[in-house]
Parts: structure tokens; C-alpha cells; sequence
């Protein structure tokens, strides 16, 4: 694509601007304090056309930047910034951003591709050290994955835009996978924050109507959040649940078990975790409205201590929030409180122990809204990062621990550390701690999105009638969060479908839309009423990305449609082909269908991807079963345990065909494996009751069936052979 000079606006951006659209320069004349508190804001500058004083410094020179080997090269070509870097076909190219995103601490710049597209690249700039640098560090992402800068993770019209324009909309064209997008205003203006601005400029002086102030919260979640979108027409004054499903801990990966911050996850749900975003503090209590700044400095801990010290609020420690909610804040005496000097004499602010930063795109730091209290125990015992070491990086954690006991003693044994180490053992696969999350859940827990955390952690982990219980009384709590985390741990066990129907018509789409997945089958082949428009919308906003091929491949192989499923399945492995569960899905698809060969040769093409992914192996090897090759279904199963030897199903299976090629003490140790892992299964003991049967060993096989008959008691079959095995 040809140069262009950084005034003239490039006809695709061009193409994208609404007509007669409200722009930010309709409201200066009347609210001009607040324009300028937001002119210089994070919000305006979130998205802009390159600026020739803003990107000036990052293209004055010739700037180069190797990666594993690959070079980039950053300058001017004709008077226009240019980029040589490795393209989508794997080889160097040179492109000429359009827009960047962000403007501090980092620039990241944007390229248009065909298809309406534009692309964040994986380079950016940093203003404050004139450095180049990639924002995935080391990683060398390779063209063809998923997360490659030219892919569809840095999809700016999937990923980015929505929440660095105003008004955005995707305008995702399935049929020629392009992007017709439109926007009101680059950045974050006025009318994403402001409802009825329309009737506002016809009539200004006619009262503004004033937004509840969760839902105000709500629309700073919007964008503040780790979430996937139900719908693509969420403005303010709306519920976020109606519009987004947030992620919680119970997404691996995403937090520590104490609620840190570990991937990106954007503040909302770690507040929303947190006690002081529980009791109804709100954003606005520390941030400014338009700047977006603090109100008070937390430097000298200003801002922590108009709340928790005795000039705080209308009287001794408590906050007089704007909204009109007395929030009771415990009185902090700093020094005592913290056993170290005051930060005014060289000591830590508040923030540096409650709020620890981490570093995400390399170098943008971000601080964790989860306020938590810095425990060393969960580092020695499962190396979640505390404050006390993030600072005192010479020390061992052992050493901090040791301090924390000395200061505060008995006072560090709070449901919060109970809580964390109760999450680290369920992150661990231990299935014993099911009873102790689920009392938990109902005896302290009071953070609805921890009871969500709680309740899907459990039944993620195992089947087990405690966790079921708790789930089922959960499809009743009040917050949709938890009510919708019910749902989904009850959902793929068709027993539990019926206490599902209500849901169905909930008050919130979030609960509505698990309800109608988790009872598709019913709904779609046995009612024959299909799913709900609103589900089927949600699917189809999502997909322009590999994971809502797959689930819009899922619904047409429901609905019989086997063509169009494979073709959704396919396109999704062709967008990310290092997505395991997309080959095994495709897989079970075909076998169904009875065409094991077919299941057998995706299976082996994500196995050449994908080769240390014990599930992969493990299909396959259920594969070879069905087809009669049970030396090679042995021979992946035995790969599959290898690569995850707390694979329960696979050391199931394993013990099954160990069975059939008449190997009875390596089944025995191979369904002994499995129990351990899923020691509330009743499938394996029964297992294991006939494998001891076919060696003779009656009295260990009633021993079994016993057991099964304490977790199954109404299941006849078990009942008289039982009875068969007592005479």
C-alpha cells in the first residue's frame, strides 16, 4: 500500500466515520471544564490517527528490532511512517500504520488489511525510553497462530475497537469474512459515557435524566473487564450482564488463587471481588469523571486515608460516597498498621502492599483493584506472588513469612487465606477439597462472584452430590453472575435439565443463554423449537473468531446439518490450527457419523500441531478402539497419561484395554489411578468391581459395588450383583 502523509485521513478510517454523528465538539461551549479535564485523558487518546507531533520521535530515525532472529524495521518512507516486519505469508513486508492505539505508556500502531481489517501490530513504541520493543517480548509467534500480530487475536475490529472508539459497531460479513465497521468518534468521547445526548442538544436546558449509579459501574465494566460479549449494542444505562459474560477465577489461568491478577484480566472483577467493591464503592469515589485521574494523590496515601483514618467521611472511618452509601472503613493507624515507616520518611504507600502492580504488553503497568492482603504462607506453599517479596526482592518468601507471623499473628487466619488455599488445592486437581469449597461456599463466603468461583471450581473438578447440591441451590441466588456459573456446572449432565427450565426465563440474558446451551439438546432434537433468537445472535456475533466457528459448528451438527458443521469446524482450524479441542471436536463429530477414519486422520493432523497435548492421544486412541485397533488405542493411551498423568478418563480407558488384552493387575493399577484422581466416580468402582471378579477376588469386587451403591443408590443392576455376590 502507498505512503501517506499523517494529515490526510486514508479512505478506509474515512469510510468508518458515522454520518451526523455527536462529536465532543458539540458540548465545549457549555462544558468546557469537563472537556478539558478530558482532552489530555487515556479515554480521548485511547484511538487517533497518526499525529505528526504524538508519533514524531517513534519514525525520526531508523529503527531496528530483533526477535528469535526475525528483523523489524521502523522509519520513514516519502514522508510517511513505515514498518518492515514479518507478514501474514511469513515472510518481510512493509506496511504503513493508519491509526494507533493508546498513547501512555505505549503507542501500538495499527495497519489496514483487506477485508475492512486493521491489525495491532506486535511493536510499539514507548515514548518515555524512545525504545521499540514487542509487546509479547520473546515469544516469536509464528504467522500462522491464532496470536500472531497479522491474526485474528489482533483483529482490531474483533478485539480492540470497541472499547478504544465511540458508538463502534463490528459490521462482520460472514459471507466474505470482511468488516464493514462504523464508529460516531475515535477514543472514548462524550456519548459513551452519557446517554440521551441527542434530546440534550435540542433542548439543553431541559434536566438530564441521572443513571443509577451501579449501572453507571456497569458502563466502565463494559470496557474494564476480561469478558465476552452477548450482544454488540450495550450502551450506558444498560446491565452488564445483559450484554457480557465476565470471567471469573474459575477460568484457569486468569488469576492466583488468592484473586491476584495474573493474566490480563482489565479491574472490574477484581474489584467486584474485592470487599471494598462489594460494599459498594464505586469507581468515581477515586477516579475523576472525565480526566479519569485520581482525586487525591497516592503517593503520600491521600486517597486511601480520606476514608480509613478518623478525618474520613461524615465521622470516624467511614466513607460518604457520592452515591449516597455509607461504607464502613476500618481506621488505619500507618505506621502500626504497616510496622514500617510512614511514606512520607521513606516507608511503602498503602497502594505498594494492597494494590501491587504488574507489568502486561511488556511494559504497561497495572495495578490489582483486588485490595488484597499480602500473605507469604500462599507463596512458600504455592507460589502465589505477595507484595512483602515484590519489594524486598533479596528475601526469601520464607522470610516474609516469618515477619507476617511475628506482626500480625492470629490475625492472618481469615477466610480470605482459607479461601485462596482451598482454590490453590482445586487448581492443583485435588478432588478431596470438593466438601471443603462447597462448606465454604455456604457457611463464609459473601462476594457473589467468589460463590460463582466456588461452585464452578467444584464441579469442574469431579462429579460429587455436594457440589451438585450447592450448584442447584445456586440457580435461586440473587446475583446472575452465580446464578449463570449454577447453570453451566449443572448443564452437561442431563439429570439436572429439568431444574434448569425456569432459568430459561430469567430476568438477565447472561442466565438465559447458559439455560438454552445447556439445554440445546432438548430444545433443538427432542421440543423442536430451536434455540432463542437471542442465543442464536450471541453465536453469530462471534463469528468472525475460531471459537465461535466452532461453536456455531457445534449447533449445526445439533440441528443435523453435517456439512455445514464440518465446514464451520474446518474454517476454525484453519484461523487458529494449534487449538487442540477444535481437531477432537471435529473428530467425535465423524465418529458419530461412523466414519472412524475420517475421525482418525484429523485427529493425527492436530496431533502433528499439537504433539504434546494429552487429549488429542486420547481420542485417537478412543478411535482406534472403535475400530478395532486395540494395540494402537493401548499404545495412545499410554502417550496420553504420559503427557498428564492426572488424566482420570484416559487412565479409565486405559484400564479397559489393558482388560481386553488380558493384562488383569495392570488394569487394576490403571483404574487404581483413576480413582485416586475421581475418588466419587461410581463408573470406575464399578469397573474395577468386575475387573476383580475376572480374577477371582469376589470380596474386594462387594467391596466395590458396596461403594457404588452408597454413591448410585438406585441403580438395580449394581443391587443384584450385590445380592448374586452375598449368597
Amino acid at each position: 500500500m502507498a505512503p501517506r502523509g499523517y494529515r490526510e485521513i486514508p479512505d478506509q478510517v474515512a469510510e468508518g466515520f458515522r454520518p451526523g454523528a455527536i462529536h465532543d465538539l458539540q458540548c465545549i461551549s457549555c462544558h468546557q471544564e469537563a472537556h478539558e479535564g478530558w482532552a489530555n485523558s487515556h479515554h480521548h487518546l485511547a484511538n487517533r490517527l497518526l499525529d505528526p507531533g504524538k508519533d514524531k520521535e517513534a519514525f525520526h530515525d531508523t529503527f531496528k528490532l530483533e526477535i528469535a532472529g526475525t528483523p523489524s524495521v521502523m522509519k520513514k518512507d516519502r514522508g510517511a511512517p513505515l514498518i518492515q516486519t514479518l507478514g501474514p505469508e511469513g515472510d518481510l513486508q512493509s506496511f504503513y500504520p493508519d491509526m494507533v492505539l493508546a498513547y501512555d505508556p505505549l503507542h501500538q500502531y495499527l495497519i489496514p488489511f483487506p477485508g475492512g481489517r486493521w491489525q495491532a501490530t506486535d511493536l510499539a513504541w514507548e515514548p518515555e525510553t524512545q525504545e521499540w520493543f514487542n509487546v509479547y517480548g520473546d515469544q516469536n509467534r509464528r504467522p500462522d497462530e491464532w496470536g500472531s500480530w497479522s491474526n485474528r487475536a489482533n483483529t482490531w475490529n474483533s478485539n480492540c475497537a470497541w472499547c478504544h472508539m465511540t458508538g463502534f459497531q463490528k459490521n462482520y460479513e460472514i459471507e466474505n469474512d470482511s468488516f464493514s465497521s462504523k464508529w460516531d468518534q475515535m477514543g472514548i468521547s462524550c456519548t459513551q459515557c452519557h446517554s440521551d445526548m441527542a434530546a440534550h442538544l435540542k433542548n439543553p436546558s431541559a434536566p438530564v435524566p441521572r443513571i443509577d449509579y451501579q449501572l453507571v459501574q456497569d458502563n466502565c465494566a463494559s470496557c474494564h473487564s476480561r469478558r465476552s460479549e452477548l450482544t454488540l449494542d450495550f450502551r450506558v444505562g444498560d446491565k452488564y450482564n445483559d450484554h457480557f459474560r465476565v470471567s471469573t477465577p474459575a477460568e484457569l489461568g486468569l488469576y492466583y488463587p488468592d484473586g491476584q491478577i495474573r493474566d490480563e484480566v482489565f479491574v472490574h472483577a477484581s474489584f467486584a471481588m474485592s470487599t471494598m467493591g462489594h460494599s459498594g464503592v464505586h469507581c468515581l469515589d477515586c477516579h475523576d469523571a472525565h480526566s479519569y485521574e485520581l482525586t487525591l494523590p497516592i503517593e503520600n496515601n491521600a486517597l486511601c486515608m480520606k476514608c480509613h483514618s478518623n478525618g474520613g467521611g461524615p465521622g470516624s472511618g467511614v466513607l460518604w460516597t457520592e452515591h449516597e452509601k455509607q461504607v464502613a472503613a476500618p481506621v488505619v493507624s500507618e505506621i502500626a498498621h504497616s510496622f514500617h515507616p510512614s511514606v512520607n520518611d521513606g516507608g511503602p504507600s498503602c497502594v505498594d502492599c494492597h494494590m501491587t502492580q504488574t507489568y502486561y504488553m511488556e511494559r504497561d503497568p497495572r495495578r490489582d483493584h483486588g485490595y488484597h492482603i499480602p500473605d507469604p504462607l500462599l507463596t512458600v506453599k504455592h507460589k502465589v506472588p505477595n507484595a512483602c517479596n515484590k519489594c524486598h526482592t533479596d528475601e526469601s518468601p520464607e522470610w516474609a513469612l516469618e515477619w507476617t507471623e511475628k506482626w500480625y499473628g492470629e490475625r492472618m487466619e481469615r477466610d480470605t487465606r482459607e479461601r485462596a488455599l482451598l482454590i490453590a488445592r482445586a487448581y492443583d486437581r485435588e478432588v478431596e477439597v470438593i466438601p471443603e469449597l462447597v462448606q465454604f461456599a455456604r457457611e463464609k463466603e459473601k462476594i457473589p462472584f467468589w460463590q460463582a468461583t466456588l461452585v464452578e471450581l467444584a464441579n469442574n473438578l469431579a462429579l460429587d452430590e455436594s457440589a451438585i447440591s450447592l450448584a442447584r441451590d445456586y440457580l435461586e441466588h440473587e446475583d446472575p453472575v452465580v446464578r449463570a456459573a449454577a447453570v453451566r456446572s449443572l448443564g452437561e449432565n442431563p439429570d439436572y435439565h429439568p431444574s434448569l427450565l425456569p432459568l430459561l426465563n430469567d430476568p438477565v440474558r447472561l442466565v438465559r443463554i447458559d439455560a438454552a446451551w445447556a439445554l440445546r439438546e432438548r430444545l433443538i432434537q427432542e421440543e423442536k423449537v430451536g434455540l432463542p433468537e437471542e442465543v442464536m445472535n450471541y453465536f453469530m456475533i462471534h463469528a468472525d473468531q475460531p471459537s465461535g466457528a466452532a461453536r456455531l459448528g457445534q449447533l449445526a451438527f445439533l440441528e443435523g446439518k453435517s456439512r455445514q458443521a464440518e465446514e464451520w469446524y474446518l474454517k476454525a482450524i484453519k484461523w487458529d490450527p494449534y487449538s487442540w479441542p477444535l481437531y477432537s471436536e471435529l473428530a467425535v463429530m465423524r465418529s458419530i457419523q461412523g466414519n472412524q477414519a475420517a475421525a482418525m486422520k484429523i485427529l493425527k493432523q492436530g496431533i502433528e500441531s499439537n504433539p504434546e497435548i494429552a487429549g488429542l492421544h486420547y481420542y485417537l486412541a478412543l478411535s482406534l478402539a472403535e475400530s478395532g485397533n486395540i494395540q494402537g488405542a493401548h499404545q495412545s493411551l499410554n502417550k496420553a497419561v504420559e503427557l498428564d498423568p492426572d488424566f482420570s478418563r484416559a487412565w479409565y480407558n486405559l484400564a479397559l484395554t489393558k482388560s481386553q488384552m488380558r493384562r488383569p493387575d495392570e488394569s487394576i493399577q490403571a483404574i487404581n489411578q483413576a480413582i485416586r484422581l475421581e475418588p466419587e466416580n461410581p463408573q470406575f468402582y464399578y469397573t474395577r468391581a468386575t475387573l476383580y471378579l475376572q480374577i477371582d477376588q469376589s470380596d474386594l469386587a462387594r467391596r466395590d459395588l458396596e461403594r457404588v451403591n452408597q454413591l448410585q443408590p438406585d441403580n438395580p443392576q449394581v443391587q443384584q450383583l450385590l445380592q448374586s455376590l452375598r449368597r
